[in-house]
């Protein structure tokens, strides 16, 4: 078994002690907007949530759920992601095939 130097268990700390960092730094809004959605908004106003919810309550997702034009406006995100997808798969094939050919018609190999 190889023993690592010290150089290199200082370096692997470090990039473990900056990797927990920024995984924070991109967790922390995620959780912090969940905490929120779940909290009643008293608390939210007065600035008492940060990672975990006060006063837990689904109101904020009763009000979401019932409005009006929520699943047309979600529909639309659907369709847009699935013909979205499809059009830049069938450009990518495409063009990955016309790049995997050695010689092409009007190319370099002509």
């Amino acid at each position: 078994m190889e023993t690592r130097t010290k150089g290199e268990k200082v370096f692997s700390v470090f990039n473990a002690v900056i990797l927990i960092l920024a995984a924070f730094m991109c967790l922390y809004p995620f959780i912090y907007v969940l905490a929120v959605s779940l909290s009643d908004a008293q608390n939210v106003n007065m600035g008492n949530v940060w990672l975990l919810p006060k006063g837990f309550n689904l109101k904020a997702y009763d009000q979401i759920i019932h409005r009006e034009g929520i699943w047309a406006s979600l529909g639309n995100s659907f369709f847009y992601m699935i013909v979205g997808t499809a059009v830049s798969m069938i450009l990518t094939v495409l063009g990955a095939y016309a790049l995997s050919k050695k010689r092409l018609v009007g190319g370099q190999g002509d």
